[in-house]
């Protein structure tokens, strides 16, 4: 949130902000599921019906949603500070 303004972040950006990181948590939970599921399967297509699992749907709605978040946030802007930099290097601890 520094690169936001810090403490004088609007609230909309600062929720904005919360919401982006819980969608990647939400999609690195779900790419997780998905692993484990495929590895007990054998495959990641549900033999019996020949269709992938709704767990699929959920990953690519919360993708989708997560890439529309970080373009409202200008994460892709390289003279914007990325504001999951310090989700990922582990400063939310």
């Amino acid at each position: 949130m520094d690169g936001k303004g810090g403490r004088k972040c609007p609230y909309h950006v600062r929720n904005e902000i919360k919401l982006a990181t819980f969608d990647l948590w939400l999609a690195l939970h779900l790419q997780g599921h998905i692993i484990v599921d495929t590895r007990k399967r054998g495959t990641p297509i549900n033999r019996r019906t020949g269709r992938l699992p709704k767990v699929h749907e959920q990953y690519d709605s919360t993708i989708a949603r997560l890439d529309k978040r970080c373009e409202r946030l200008a994460v892709d802007n390289p003279k914007l500070p990325n504001p999951f930099a310090n989700l990922i290097s582990g400063g939310l601890g």
